[in-house]
């Protein structure tokens, strides 16, 4: 990484930038890295590719539906040809007060940059990601329609081997030594050379490791990452525009899950004015509590939402493997993979009874009740279809293991359950652990771009106490009791988790909202609702927040090209698309949002010979008069229709 050092002055951040590289031709672009929508539709990397191309690969494939015959391809601009986006790339790392480890940021520049209504777009990633994990849905928007873009791993989405101490650098290869700036690498301590030395396999991750309090560092990862793409794109891009053009360019905060929470809060910390509009989709973000603010459903009762995610994850982390064995789960997607674990989650119930957690008389009440607690947890029936895949994709025990390791800031070697993260083989589903295995030459290459920041992944899993894949009951007992602030570590996790609570507070800037009602991962009772409900109730100006709920919307937005979750399913990109739209036109021209609503699609009724639905070309479904399906302030009360 060639660089140099420079301050930005009056931010308290400092930013070690690569020189800047330019993409363009066949081989390479600024959002597909050169793949083009047939390589990335080719689950197989070619020979040779790139870490980038890899990342780019991966972020594409796991976070957007690019399957031939879905919504993708009539959402870009200028179509499957407008994905080879030509351009300038300005990497960097940048160093914020009270981080240990760096963020990174990445500037990207099209040629064709609209400098008549200049926007650049800060799009943090979702989920433990790295910098590239919002290239696939926010990048295609931006880039395809001529916006700059600044993509940022907000603190998360870096890997260390620690055998041999393998870092990576911006470019996402392996750092050539010890001395070059990489996304993260630990202090060496002798804790961690004596952990090291007894778990020589073991793998370290930014999000979980860091000994930073990641998530409380998201709002100012993304003001420091606009300050880094506004600074350079003036610097090195605008020098031969007027003034006038410089001061025209409006940012716009954007991101999904993790990334949603990450710019709403961002919001709420802009002192400065650096952002000028919002769009959160299915954000992680819980109001803090006494906020005031209730949500109505429908014709229900009003309802005082906004549990934390650690709370409802490590619920769902206990009540998840017994809920599988429910009659009412029998039919779903991928109930015959999660049945091949039938006597693992039987016991599982069997010890969730004796725990006083759950009722019933035999395995089939005990998964009964767990699915209706987890009913009561804030997740609707219409999710349910998607609970064997969260299962088989270990997604609660990684959410849960992750969260708690970071907001308790427990480093590698303290690790809450015993646990490390390591190389390993298993079989093709990835439900049963074969052995530990070192990693191939072309895996170690490629692991800061395949790891995701999380674990299972890149080839690497969680190794739990018990020498399994999977954690035992009393892995995910203990991490319920950490989250409640109970038992060792659980005061370190609590206070880590009031410092991530959001103000609700909003300081006047046009925000959008928009949540898929059957999210299966984020609660959208406890966290947009809540959230919104709470601005509402906070008497700060909410005149141009707005909250759009998609009725047959989730979080997965790429399991759409998987048979039988497509059927059940709408996509949310093309409301993700109309929102960034309506921003751009708001912070441009001042046109006014559609009234918050509920947005309406009927599912489809016909299947193709892939086995996927057959939809047609869609658009948003936001409409500028929603009738009966608006939803509604009343005091401090939001109404939703059901």
């Amino acid at each position: 990484m060639t660089s140099n050092l420079s301050s930005n002055a009056g931010a308290g951040q400092t930013v070690l930038e690569a020189d800047p590289v330019t993409r363009a031709g066949p081989d390479d672009d600024l959002l597909t890295a050169g793949l083009g929508l047939e390589g990335l539709r080719n689950p197989v990397l070619p020979p040779g590719a790139s870490a980038r191309a890899a990342a780019v690969h991966k972020n594409f494939r796991e976070v957007v539906d690019i399957a031939p015959g879905g919504v993708f391809d009539n959402l870009i601009a200028g179509g499957a040809d407008g994905l080879k986006v030509s351009g300038r790339d300005y990497a960097a790392l940048i160093r914020i007060p009270g981080a240990s480890q760096p963020i990174g940021a990445n500037l990207l520049v099209p040629d064709h940059f609209d400098w008549g209504r200049p926007v650049m777009v800060v799009a943090p990633s979702p989920g433990s990601r790295g910098v590239s994990g919002a290239i696939g849905d926010i990048g295609s928007w931006a880039l395809s329609r001529g916006c700059a873009l600044v993509l940022t791993d907000k603190g998360t989405g870096g890997v260390q081997i620690l055998a041999d101490d393998t870092c990576y650098g911006t470019d996402l290869e392996p750092a050539p030594a010890s001395d070059t700036p990489t996304v993260f690498r630990l202090r060496s301590t002798a804790a961690l050379r004596k952990f090291r030395k007894a778990n020589p396999q073991a793998i370290a991750l930014k999000h979980a490791h860091s000994g930073d309090n990641v998530e409380a560092l998201w709002p100012e990862a993304v003001l420091a990452a606009a300050r880094f793409g506004l600074d350079t794109l003036r610097r090195r891009e605008g020098s031969g525009q007027p003034p006038s053009a410089l001061g025209r360019i409006k940012v716009i905060a954007a991101g999904l899950s993790n990334g949603g929470g990450a710019v709403l809060r961002a919001a709420e910390n802009d002192k400065g004015g650096v952002l000028d509009g919002v769009v959160a989709v299915e954000p992680n973000i819980t109001p803090r509590e006494g906020h005031g603010g209730k949500v109505r459903f429908g014709a229900g009762p009003s309802a005082s939402p906004g549990r934390r995610l650690v709370d409802y994850a490590t619920e769902m982390n206990l009540l998840l493997p017994s809920a599988l064995r429910a009659p009412e789960l029998a039919d779903m997607p991928f109930a015959e993979v999660t049945a091949m674990a039938e006597a693992r989650q039987a016991a599982w119930a069997d010890g969730l009874a004796k725990a006083g957690l759950v009722e019933g008389g035999n395995t089939a009440a005990r998964a009964s009740d767990a699915l209706r607690r987890i009913r009561a947890l804030g997740f609707g029936e219409d999710s349910e279809a998607l609970l064997p895949m969260m299962a088989v994709m270990h997604i609660w025990p990684a959410v849960s293991h992750t969260f708690v390791s970071a907001l308790g800031r427990l480093p590698v070697e303290a690790d809450p359950l015993g646990a490390c993260t390591a190389f390993a083989r298993t079989d093709a589903l990835g439900l049963t652990l074969e052995e530990l295995a070192d990693p191939t030459p072309e895996q170690k290459r490629l692991f800061g771009a395949l790891s995701g920041g999380l674990s299972p992944g890149g080839g690497a899993y969680t190794i739990y106490a018990n020498r399994d894949i999977h954690p035992s009951l009393e892995d995910a007992l203990d991490l319920r009791r950490m989250a409640m602030g109970e038992g060792r570590n659980g005061g370190r996790v609590r206070r880590g988790s009031e410092e991530v609570l959001a103000s609700a507070r909003g300081r006047g800037k046009p925000t959008i909202v928009l949540h898929g009602r059957c999210d299966s991962l984020i609660s959208v009772q406890h966290s947009s609702r809540a959230y919104v409900a709470a601005a509402m109730a906070s008497g700060s100006d909410t005149r141009q927040l707005r909250y759009y709920e998609h009725d047959s919307g989730q979080h997965f937005e790429s399991l759409l090209g998987v048979p039988g979750i497509s059927q059940r399913y709408n996509p949310l990109l093309p409301s993700f698309f109309q929102a960034l739209d309506l921003m751009r036109e708001r912070v441009f021209g001042g046109a006014e949002f559609p009234p918050s609503q509920v947005l309406r699609r009927s599912l489809p009724d016909e299947t193709g010979e892939n086995g996927l639905a057959v939809r047609g070309r869609l658009s948003g479904e936001i409409l500028a008069r929603p009738g009966d399906n608006e939803i509604v302030r009343s005091g401090n009360s939001l109404g939703i229709p059901a």
